[in-house]
């Protein structure tokens, strides 16, 4: 119940905070590729892990990105394995200080997907809804090597399984929820900086 009081908070900030940021600019556009991982809690209390490789783009105000992870459950006729595709798109607001510090509050939806298979048993299809919503922190080279950036976010998402959804080694029923705190690193290309 703590991580989703904190998560709540998370998000509150970053709506408070909007109409101040909203009044600053960010005009940057970042193309970047990076590592996410999330932790959330099953219904049983036991810590699930949920990560993958993500890419997308950046604009001055929208976001798109696209997530692959995988899991892997032991069962008693052998492990169960799980292919994950996250598409999600959204929306920002934030500054920047001459294209080099930029920081961005923002939220977004997606739509994962998964296909499991293995254990001896048929191939199964799993599908949910998501929103997340958090900051994100980015530093970009001028000088040495232009255009280049590095970055960091963490968030809250909240998850909801239409269908039964693997995260790590945990099948969650359809109809089951959790609440993740994603944490990412990424790499950039802006290219306002010339």
């Amino acid at each position: 119940m703590k991580r989703a009081w904190l998560g709540g908070a998370v998000v509150a900030a970053a709506v408070l905070a909007q109409p101040a940021v909203a009044a600053a600019e960010d005009d940057s556009k970042l193309l970047f590729a990076g590592l996410e991982v999330a932790t959330a809690s099953a219904p049983s209390d036991t810590i699930l892990y949920d990560g993958g490789f993500a890419f997308g783009y950046y604009s001055r105000l929208f976001d798109t990105s696209l997530s692959l992870g995988g899991a892997s459950a032991p069962l008693v006729t052998g492990d169960r394995s799980a292919f994950n595709f996250v598409p999600a798109a959204g929306y920002h607001v934030g500054w920047n200080d001459r294209q080099e510090g930029i920081f961005q509050l923002y939220g977004s939806a997606r739509l994962p997907m998964q296909r499991r298979s293995g254990a001896g048993l048929r191939s199964e299809t799993g599908y949910g809804l998501a929103v997340e919503g958090g900051v994100r922190v980015w530093g970009c080279s001028r000088k040495e090597l232009p255009g280049w950036c590095a970055g960091f976010s963490i968030a809250t998402r909240y998850q909801h399984h239409m269908t039964a959804f693997q995260m790590g080694p945990a099948v969650l029923p359809a109809g089951s929820a959790v609440w993740s705190f994603p944490v990412s690193f990424a790499l950039a290309i802006n290219p306002e900086i010339r």
